[in-house]
């Protein structure tokens, strides 16, 4: 029974391996401002936005701030999005949460914002 079970993870893991790759061809060229670089991955507990921001411009303290706005915001234009709703339940299927992980360029500092899998 063991076996199978881990060779279904394996499975699921690889489908959203694949849906992570296909996500990362399509943010490649996108241009976020404050942000100089975007990548999605994901570990055994969450799919992480992963964005580094441009401290020139955006304020890491500031993003700290309107962390508690950021995740309302993030709520309605991510999870809640109809367009999204294959890869929100994709991410629940795998007893995931999602996370929004912005590190400064510069600083290194790291503000997290994290939806577990209930808030999904």
């Amino acid at each position: 029974m063991m076996t199978i079970t881990t060779a279904c993870s394996g499975a699921k893991d690889a489908a959203l391996e694949k849906v992570v790759e296909q996500i990362n061809e399509q943010i490649k060229d996108q241009k976020m401002p404050g942000i100089v670089e975007m990548k999605l991955t994901f570990d055994d507990a969450y799919v992480v936005y992963n964005y580094t921001v441009d401290e020139e411009v955006s304020d890491m303290a500031t993003i700290k701030e309107g962390a508690d706005e950021s995740k309302k915001n993030l709520y309605n234009t991510v999870v809640s999005q109809p367009s999204n709703k294959a890869f929100i339940d994709l991410i629940k299927t795998l007893d995931r949460g999602l996370k929004f992980d912005y590190k400064g360029n510069k600083s290194g500092e790291h503000v997290e914002i994290v939806f577990e899998k209930d808030e999904l």
